[in-house]
């Protein structure tokens, strides 16, 4: 009676509870598993996502650690930040003309080069933000290569969820990182 009532004054009744978000990306992920490319390309994103996180967040420790000014710190950063973002439209177009997985691996091996160039770097500022915008650049491979793989690997039905999935993988490990 009640719903009823509440209908009548214009109050839309409630939908039926949607299944609980366990379940829910219980089945994002088993829809991922059954496809190979999907499954590439959320690893891509996630182990990609706790590269960047882990070593950027350790950057202005490590450069105040070794005298850097808050203006080389944040330069530095800065940097980065234009790595992950400024170069999406040429990554997106490589993407397209290369194909998702030759990027991501192009991604990975950026990462490698950042995190051996930046690790190794002692108190070599330049070489510190170098490595950053690199790794930036990998994470913007791999995270464009990634999603654009994953998104299409998806059923249309399904999609939501396993962004869903995706969002909060990335995010944990970024939290662990």
């Amino acid at each position: 009676a009640a719903a009823g009532s509440a209908e009548r004054e214009g109050n839309p009744v409630p939908a039926a509870p949607q299944p609980a978000f366990l379940a829910r990306m219980g089945t994002a992920m088993r829809h991922v598993a059954t496809r190979p490319a999907a499954l590439t390309g959320l690893t891509a994103l996630v182990i990609g996502h706790a590269v960047m996180v882990s070593v950027m967040t350790m950057t202005p420790v490590h450069l105040a650690h070794h005298g850097a000014s808050l203006s080389v710190v944040g330069f530095t950063i800065s940097l980065h930040i234009a790595g992950m973002y400024a170069l999406s439209p040429l990554v997106g177009w490589a993407a397209d003309r290369l194909g998702r997985v030759p990027v991501i691996l192009l991604g990975q091996a950026v990462y490698v080069v950042a995190t051996l160039l930046a690790g190794t770097s002692g108190g070599d500022r330049w070489a510190v933000t170098a490595g950053l915008f690199l790794l930036g650049s990998g994470w913007s491979c791999a995270t464009v290569a990634g999603s654009t793989l994953l998104t299409e690997s998806i059923d249309a039905e399904h999609r939501s969820e396993v962004q869903g999935v995706s969002d909060t993988l990335m995010n944990l490990v970024g939290a662990a990182g």
